[in-house]
């Protein structure tokens, strides 16, 4: 089966991986998103570092996506993430978010917002306030 769902990956100076994700997801996309992620973000690994994810034009994915995600969320914990920021445009969305997060005995907080705003604003207040302009990375986020 080829894969279904589209993402794009950008990483900011200041140790965020910045990751948007587009369309409807299935098992196969959720395999290669990983493994993409996993490569993209070894540049970041060395140092404390995270993620800024937009779902805004994504869809749900299937149910069997869910294990893959669940053990990349584990291995970006493992690998020095401090924290991640999701924009989700639907509460369906912050909830795929919930059942994915790692477990709390790492030293790491991921939560859901529906806003730019308050998603950068909780990454600034664990220091990972981002280089780029806001502005542009809204643009960036905002473009399918």
């Amino acid at each position: 089966m080829h894969i279904h769902g589209r993402w794009a990956f950008k990483i900011d100076k200041n140790n965020i991986l910045l990751v948007k994700v587009m369309d409807a997801w299935n098992v196969e996309a959720a395999v290669a998103f990983s493994e993409e992620f996993k490569r993209v973000s070894m540049a970041l690994v060395e140092q404390p570092w995270a993620i800024l994810i937009s779902t805004q034009h994504g869809e749900l994915m299937v149910q069997e996506a869910l294990p893959v995600l669940q053990d990349l969320n584990k291995w970006t914990v493992e690998n020095n993430c401090r924290c991640e920021a999701s924009i989700v445009k639907y509460q369906i969305q912050k909830e795929v978010f919930d059942r994915t997060r790692a477990c709390g005995e790492y030293e790491y907080i991921q939560r859901a917002f529906f806003d730019f705003s308050s998603a950068t604003q909780f990454l600034a207040d664990r220091g990972f306030t981002p280089q780029s302009n806001e502005q542009d990375i809204a643009d960036w986020f905002a473009v399918k």
